[in-house]
């Protein structure tokens, strides 16, 4: 149930009463320092410098997630010496399907439509949609923006390493993906709404690629909430932390939370009334509350601005809504 209610929360007041009727939103061994270090704002507040640059990265993280998960289900270690050596090479054979030297042709997203290549289905693996409401008091409201990919997924257990990890190189040794220092993921705290900046995070490994053998729990969902708390007794900083009451106690910091279900509603869909709605086997979503959006660059897109064909401009201003920006390639 709760999962549910943050994957639909479309406001931080939302987030923020479901966290507080769980018992979770005041329970302070509930949460987590995002790095294990409670020195993390400094890291994570001085990485891009604006929100379009920091929400790339989250683009970038599921582009390589896409790319390791297919490397993974072909029995391929990625460091390894049998895994691409560059990104053109991991698309040509994990999308294309290439085998063989590479050419000149392979790789290339230009030439695609001459191979018969369906770039869509492909693109529909990774989305950006924006939701919520767009006036609220007669003023314009920021977008809550989802980024959702079918990727490798990660293990609840794997949330700190992964996700909720700062500076540990993760994807150092992987030639073809383009993140590599393990920060950037947590550039776009800083510009969700103030003063919480919450992000709902929910992700499940792919089932295909765990090993024999995995444990009941990795083929979990994980999930987690992260936040900005604000400064306590003479701390110099307020502190990036996560939600991981599973197992905690004092001085022993927990797990973030689990559902077992098979699917999750993950994905958008076009209609107003069932926003998120389309179900999924494994994947990621992260959903970013109030994210700070120049609305004069963004009215260059109909991604954010335009009303819904089937309602009036003041339906459309007072109705929640998700609109999925235009198709992303790898």
């Amino acid at each position: 149930e709760l999962v549910l209610q943050l994957i639909n929360a479309e406001s931080d007041a939302a987030v923020l009463a479901a966290l507080e009727d769980a018992g979770y939103w005041t329970s302070g061994e509930s949460w987590r320092p995002v790095g294990d270090t409670e020195a993390n704002f400094a890291t994570i507040n001085n990485q891009q410098s604006d929100p379009f640059s920091a929400l790339t990265e989250k683009l970038i993280n599921s582009m390589d997630a896409v790319l390791v998960g297919e490397c993974l289900r072909r029995g391929i270690s990625p460091e390894s010496a049998e895994a691409p050596s560059s990104m053109r090479e991991a698309v040509a054979r994990f999308i294309e399907n290439h085998e063989g030297p590479m050419r000149d042709s392979d790789g290339r997203m230009e030439l695609w439509m001459e191979k018969g290549i369906d770039r869509t289905a492909i693109a529909k693996r990774i989305v950006l949609a924006s939701s919520g409401e767009r006036k609220r008091d007669n003023k314009m409201v920021e977008p809550n923006l989802s980024v959702i990919d079918d990727g490798e997924g990660q293990t609840p257990a794997s949330f700190p390493d992964t996700f909720m990890s700062l500076q540990k190189g993760n994807k150092i040794k992987i030639q073809f993906v383009q993140g590599k220092w393990n920060m950037g993921g947590t550039g776009v705290f800083q510009f969700c709404s103030p003063p919480h900046q919450l992000q709902v995070l929910v992700s499940k490994r792919d089932p295909d690629i765990l090993p024999a053998g995995s444990s009941a729990r990795d083929h979990n969902w994980g999930y987690t909430v992260v936040r900005r708390r604000a400064r306590r007794g003479n701390e110099r900083t307020s502190v990036f932390e996560y939600l991981a009451p599973v197992g905690a106690a004092q001085g022993v910091p927990g797990d973030v939370l689990e559902c077992d279900m098979e699917t999750l509603p993950l994905y958008p869909t076009e209609s107003p009334d069932q926003l998120f709605a389309r179900e999924t086997s494994h994947g990621t979503l992260v959903k970013m509350f109030g994210y700070e959006w120049d609305s004069s660059k963004a009215s260059k897109s109909s991604t954010l601005t335009t009303p819904s064909p089937s309602r009036s401009p003041a339906q459309s201003a007072a109705h929640s809504s998700a609109t999925v920006l235009p198709p992303l390639s790898v």
